[in-house]
This record gives structure tokens, sequence and C-alpha cells, in this order.
């Protein structure tokens, strides 16, 4: 991860599924991998906006580890949704 700015974080779950959402306020952020706790997902869908990114889910244990095909560039008042399933 590399970052130029401001962002915020947030991760909720609702009947048993978990979404995360990666917001700039300020600058940019260039993401490439993310880990996260889940119980849950063996895959994952990511968007960035209106636009699917390519993403592949690795699991160990509780933890899951999100890489993206290509490094995703997020900038100011753009978010970044994943959803492991």
């Amino acid at each position: 991860m590399s970052a130029e700015g401001w962002s915020a974080f947030s991760q909720k779950t609702e009947s048993g599924k978990l979404t995360a959402e990666i917001a700039v306020r300020w600058g940019r952020l260039n993401l490439k991998t993310l880990a996260l706790e889940s119980a849950t997902g063996n895959a994952v869908s990511a968007s960035h906006g209106e636009r699917r990114v390519a993403a592949k889910l690795a699991r160990d244990g509780k933890r899951i580890l999100i890489s993206f095909e290509t490094a995703v560039a997020i900038t100011a008042g753009e978010k970044l949704e994943i959803v492991p399933s």
C-alpha cells in the first residue's frame, strides 16, 4: 500500500456477510494487497466505483489476504468496496 493522502476504512457484517470499504478523502492511495479478518469467504468481489476490480483471496485461518491483479489507484472522493463470499 502506498498512501499520499487521507482515507477512511470501514467494515461491517450484516447477515454474516462482511463488507469492507476504503474511501479516500484527500490525495490518493495505491493498493495492491489488503489483509482482513473474516471467518467466512473463499472468494472475493471488489469494485472501484462502478468498475469491477480483479482480485484473489487467500485464507490462513480467520485471516484473509486480498490481492489485486494490478494496483488499484483510488483518488479523493472515490471508494473501493471489498466483499468476501
